[in-house]
């Protein structure tokens, strides 16, 4: 839709994601000027429109009908669309890193509840419900639930960005999850296997049953990771 060059450049000015400080300071005028400009009490220096032009990514044909070829039109929404990609993308690997962490936070908390009473764990002697309990319980409980959380996160942003041009950042998002479940299998299995390494002790009873199933769920973890970082390479190697 036609508009008034000021108005034009303001929308322009807008979809490129400058405040008007920047475009004043890129063109070497005043902020003052750039607004009687898109106010439209001010027309633009001719000898400033190609630089104008060329900061907005247009023509300068096209900023003094103030409106868009329709040829460009289709070029403008794909800008737009990866430019809301890229801003999803890099939203879920910030939660991604910060679920991370809080799994090995978890993973953490549920091993210094495992290896703070080694002889209640090793011989079965559990009659007290010990801090240490609460320790294991609860690093168990936060880090199961944001690793969930992590894998519900990236299905849903992954089927959110469906279209064919969004392919490179839906790669980028599940190599943050495979990066997060390998790290926090490889963390899971140290702790594992430290104390039989370590002290050359094979635990028993009920510490044999947190070992066992410790050493389930870490192979799990890392058999996801490795497999989803191995369709990450193959997906790079299609697309290149």
């Amino acid at each position: 839709m036609k508009q008034p060059i000021g108005e034009f450049l303001a929308t322009l000015r807008r979809a490129n994601g400058f405040t008007q400080q920047e475009v004043a300071d890129r063109l070497g005028i005043s902020n003052r000027t750039l607004s009687a400009w898109e106010r439209g009490t001010a027309m633009p220096d001719i000898l400033l429109l190609p630089a104008l032009a060329d900061l907005y990514g247009v023509t300068i044909d096209e900023i003094l009908r103030g409106e868009r070829s329709s040829a460009e039109k289709p070029a403008i929404a794909q800008r737009s669309a990866q430019k809301i990609y890229k801003s999803k993308a890099a939203r879920f690997s910030m939660w991604a890193f910060i679920l991370s962490g809080m799994a090995l936070v978890g993973l953490v908390l549920f091993y210094a509840g495992y290896y703070t009473d080694w002889n209640y764990l090793t011989y079965g002697n559990i009659e007290q419900f010990e801090w240490w309990l609460i320790l294991l319980y609860l690093g168990a409980i936060l880090c199961a639930v944001c690793l969930i959380v992590l894998f519900a996160l990236w299905k849903y942003n992954d089927n959110m960005l469906d279209e064919d041009d969004a392919a490179p950042y839906r790669v980028a998002m599940k190599k943050c999850v495979a990066v997060g479940f390998i790290v926090t299998g490889i963390v899971s299995l140290g702790f594992t296997v430290y104390p039989v390494l370590r002290f050359s002790v094979t635990p028993s009873g009920y510490g044999l049953v947190i070992s066992i199933i410790s050493l389930v769920i870490t192979v799990g973890l890392l058999v996801f990771g490795i497999s989803l970082m191995r369709a990450v390479k193959k997906q790079k190697t299609v697309s290149d």
